[in-house]
């Protein structure tokens, strides 16, 4: 409940589902956008950074002793320059044709039909 199934792995495949707390695209794929090892490499990495620079500096400092990956990620979103935020903002991607693979199979069969 309040999760979506994505097909994962070699696109094409049906054989490893993932249960997502967030919609995805079937296939997810690190997004060619991402500056490194954030977040999730994807659409969230902006959200995410954003968020950890309002963080206070007690925040920080708190977020710098409690996990090695976790330092390494603000330490990273800190350094990143205006320019890779902008990238983050988003970017258009090319629409593919609806064909029926990867949907339940009840909505697949009512597009058969």
């Amino acid at each position: 409940m309040g999760a979506w199934p994505v097909l994962a792995g070699e696109p094409g495949r049906r054989d490893t589902v993932l249960c997502s707390p967030i919609i995805l695209y079937d296939y997810p794929q690190i997004a060619p956008e991402s500056p490194g090892d954030l977040f999730d490499g994807a659409e969230i990495d902006e959200i995410l950074s954003l968020r950890i620079l309002t963080l206070t500096d007690e925040e920080k400092s708190a977020m710098r002793r409690s996990d090695e990956r976790a330092r390494l990620i603000l330490e990273r979103t800190e350094a990143l320059p205006p320019e890779h935020f902008m990238k983050l903002h988003g970017a258009l991607r090319p629409l593919h044709p609806a064909s029926g693979v990867g949907l339940p199979a009840c909505r697949a069969d009512k597009e058969a039909s």
